[in-house]
C-alpha cells in the first residue's frame, strides 16, 4: 500500500522539489499575507482561509520554477566542477569475531 502512495508521480515530484518548497513557502507566505491584508472587508476566518488557499496555490509553481531554473542547474554545475570529496574522519568499526 505504501508503494502506491510513495510511488505516485505527484508525491515523488513533491519530494524532488521539497527543498524548494521549504524555502519558498516563507516567501509566498509573506507576500500572500501582505496581499490579503490589503483586502480589508474580509473577516478573520475568511482572511485566514484566503491566505492558506493562496499560499498552497502559489507555493508549488514558485517552488517548481526555482527547482528547475535555479536549484537543479546550480547542482549540476557544482557536480560538474568535480570537487574532491572530503575524507571521513570516522573509522569503521572493527568486525566482530
Amino acid at each position: 500500500y505504501s508503494n502506491r502512495i510513495f510511488g505516485n508521480r505527484v508525491v515523488v515530484y513533491l519530494g524532488e522539489i521539497s527543498y524548494s518548497l521549504y524555502l519558498m513557502h516563507a516567501f509566498v507566505n509573506i507576500v500572500g499575507k501582505q496581499v490579503v491584508e490589503k483586502i480589508h472587508y474580509f473577516n478573520s476566518p475568511s482572511r485566514l482561509f484566503l491566505m492558506v488557499f493562496l499560499e498552497v496555490l502559489l507555493v508549488v509553481p514558485v517552488a517548481s520554477f526555482t527547482f528547475h531554473f535555479i536549484e537543479k542547474p546550480l547542482r549540476e554545475k557544482i557536480v560538474s566542477l568535480n570537487f574532491p570529496r572530503a575524507k571521513s574522519s570516522i573509522e569503521p568499526l572493527p568486525e566482530l569475531p
